[in-house]
């Protein structure tokens, strides 16, 4: 195991508790978080370490509300604290990732990147929650994109 990628771990360790922090793989590591399970993969070739976690799942309806304030979140990574938001199609959640060099981190800088980014999931959570309960307004998506949009 690669020596810093044990002294990150080891300090989140002792911020969240040994139980708390159960290693996966040689290069994984998942950590319980109030409520969150946080994935941290070493990315060996790379150099990097993937902070990943589930955000909330993807609603059946109003998918187009969540999808557009998710892309309006990412713009310049405002809501995001530099992370990125995906969907996983497959099993229909919402992620957010983020990946930080290896080389670059010491174990207080790492603890603030996880406090972070944590914090950015959690917002994330709440406004994902409130956009799937909204009733769709009356004018619609579609109608909101031919008032806004490029007209051929």
């Amino acid at each position: 195991m690669d020596p810093i990628l044990k002294e990150l771990v080891e300090r989140l360790r002792e911020n969240l508790g040994a139980s708390a922090v159960i290693m996966d793989t040689e290069h994984q590591y998942t950590a319980e978080m109030e409520g969150f399970l946080l994935m941290v993969h070493h990315l060996e070739d790379s150099g990097q370490i993937l902070l990943g976690t589930c955000v909330a799942p993807l609603p059946r309806e109003g998918r187009e509300r969540v999808l557009l304030a998710l892309l309006q979140g990412q713009y310049f990574f405002q809501r995001t604290a530099g992370a990125t938001l995906a969907v996983d199609n497959e099993a229909s959640f919402i992620v957010l990732q983020a990946a930080h060099s290896l080389r670059l981190l010491t174990a207080d800088s790492f603890v603030h990147a996880v406090e972070r980014f944590m914090q950015a999931a959690e917002y994330w959570r709440g406004e994902c929650a409130k956009l799937a309960d909204e009733r769709p307004e009356d004018e619609g998506f579609p109608a909101l994109m031919l008032n806004s949009g490029l007209r051929v």
